[in-house]
């Protein structure tokens, strides 16, 4: 099944477990193939990282309520007009990292600080780069379907 405008009803989990730490990664990610259309109208991979301290590696109440909050404030000023899709969203090993799709780097930057405004700082970090084939995505898929 092809998607267009991805949306969170088409995400699953995965796992992953370090075998020499045995920390845990928790995976949602979009199960579905993205259309070409999506493709090129999202060329710019956009990953925010936020890194936390924790002896296991997963976020306290407090943190993921805050992560919970970002995430629902980036729904709203990122994807909700089909500007930009969430493809992937790991937790585990004391960081937690969104994986999206946008339009340009611009427009992404300027939405996420409109969005944000009126919130308490976020220790997030972000990095930006053109990616028209999705390559990041894809071969996190791969992995997963290995």
């Amino acid at each position: 099944m092809q998607i267009g405008p991805l949306n969170r009803v088409n995400l699953s989990t995965a796992t992953s477990e370090d075998p020499s730490g045995g920390r845990t990664i928790i995976f949602r990610y979009v199960r579905d193939s993205v259309d070409n259309a999506t493709k090129l109208s999202q060329s710019t991979l956009c990953r925010l990282v936020w890194r936390y301290e924790s002896g296991t590696g997963m976020p306290d109440i407090e943190q993921r309520e805050r992560m919970d909050e970002l995430e629902d404030a980036l729904a709203l000023a990122i994807e909700a007009d089909g500007f930009a899709s969430l493809v992937l969203v790991s937790t585990g090993d004391c960081r937690r990292e969104w994986t999206y799709y946008a339009g340009s780097r611009e427009d992404f930057v300027s939405r996420l600080n409109r969005g944000l405004s009126g919130h308490q700082r976020y220790p997030i970090e972000i990095f930006i780069s053109q990616e028209p084939d999705w390559e990041t995505f894809d071969d996190f898929r791969k992995r997963v379907a290995e």
